[in-house]
């Protein structure tokens, strides 16, 4: 049901058929953890895409597929794991996933999202948090409510006394 949150369950992602129980075959990651269920997608249903979900292989770098295809890869420190198993990773990332496309399926984006597209974008404009960087619960956390306050701001149309301003600056006019 849309609107509440499920827990994300890990399982071991299942051998290729017709691989040997030893070495795996070229390409596949052996010993990855991902999601087995999704909560409730908010945003990729409107979007129509597949959802996302992370794995963590035995090297510790971080796979972000969709749709079966790894989109985004990363590799994180093992020392910096601090008392997170890989396990724990792959799901605070799904779980970062999961928040961020809960933001952008508010109101405040989609209006953020028409001006950037009409107006064009700027250093100031929000920039999406990302689910894949190794920080603490903490940090994400602080960058997303910056990200969503962000949002709510008015923004702003360039005037065109702005814009003439800006032209003067980089002609040296």
């Amino acid at each position: 049901p849309q609107g509440r949150l499920s827990a994300v369950h890990l399982r071991p992602v299942p051998k290729l058929p017709g691989s040997s129980g030893g070495e795996p075959e070229a390409g596949y990651m052996s010993d990855c953890f991902q999601a087995d269920t999704e909560p409730t997608d908010l945003g990729d249903t409107r979007m129509g895409s597949s959802p996302v979900r992370w794995y963590i292989d035995q090297s510790w770098t971080a796979h972000k597929s969709r749709g079966g295809a790894v989109v985004f890869s990363v590799k994180l420190s093992k020392d910096a794991a601090g008392e997170l198993t890989r396990e724990g990773w792959a799901k605070r990332f799904n779980r970062r996933e999961y928040q961020i496309r809960i933001g952008k399926a508010t109101r405040e984006y989609r209006r953020w999202s028409a001006h950037a597209f009409r107006h064009g974008r700027s250093q100031d404009h929000p920039t999406t948090p990302r689910a894949g960087e190794q920080t603490t619960k903490k940090d994400f956390e602080i960058q997303y409510a910056r990200w969503r306050v962000k949002l709510q701001l008015p923004q702003s149309r360039p005037t065109m006394s702005s814009i003439q301003a800006m032209f003067s600056l980089q002609c040296g006019g």
